[in-house]
């Protein structure tokens, strides 16, 4: 191990609430999507391999692994399930992997308006159940709804099932809000409301790290 990556896993490993993953084979794993439907993806990303994975358990953490990641110089790549196809979630230049399924929890529902804030990790599978007790579900249902994130839903996904109904994840009164970690020298936990939400809407992740989503909910039929 170069001192680098020492000194990078040192520092890592300070953070609470966070778990790194080493492991060769697990590594490897945590680095590839569903880019192998695309033959030129395949040529393009096998050998693309992260130096480490983290899970982050809190929002704190997330701002603290972005943190060493700036202060390192390294890429900072985020990942949801890995059920994109185009190479989303795939580390081009190494670096750190950071899957966000760990933040899955419900923290509030609207009853007046059947708004639910959600963070970024949670499966919509599991969101659409923990949404049956309020008699209502998602608006938009994607085909890999059963396994995606709903934060990797919104930073790659576009639409689904309801979409005739509803539109697509960009038209106005699906997406109300979200909370996102800069990347910067110092990140910082942003709130936004739905226009201002719109630049971290469908953009993978780049310009900000999402971490918990306000979304507009259907009445269960």
């Amino acid at each position: 191990m170069s001192s680098k990556k020492q000194k990078l896993l040192d520092k890592l490993k300070k953070i609470d609430n966070l778990k790194i993953i080493e492991s060769t084979s697990d590594v490897k794993r945590l680095s590839k999507d569903f880019y192998n439907y695309s033959p030129i993806l395949k040529k393009r990303l096998d050998g693309c391999i992260a130096d480490l994975v983290v899970r982050p358990c809190d929002k704190k953490a997330v701002e603290e692994v972005a943190k060493i990641c700036w202060e390192f110089s390294i890429p900072l790549t985020l990942r949801g399930s890995g059920t994109g196809n185009y190479g989303q979630a795939v580390p081009l230049s190494k670096g750190i992997v950071m899957q966000m399924n760990y933040l899955d929890k419900l923290e509030e529902f609207f009853p007046d308006t059947g708004f639910v804030k959600v963070q970024a990790g949670c499966l919509m599978g599991n969101l659409n159940k923990k949404l049956e007790k309020y008699g209502r579900e998602l608006r938009l249902i994607p085909s890999t709804w059963k396994t995606a994130t709903i934060g990797g839903f919104i930073a790659g996904g576009s639409g689904g099932i309801g979409s005739i109904r509803w539109g697509f994840l960009r038209d106005p009164g699906n997406l109300i809000g979200l909370e996102a970690v800069t990347m910067n020298e110092k990140p910082v936990l942003l709130k936004f409301d739905a226009e201002e939400s719109e630049p971290l809407n469908h953009a993978y992740g780049t310009n900000g790290i999402i971490t918990s989503l306000i979304l507009a909910t259907d009445i269960k039929r």
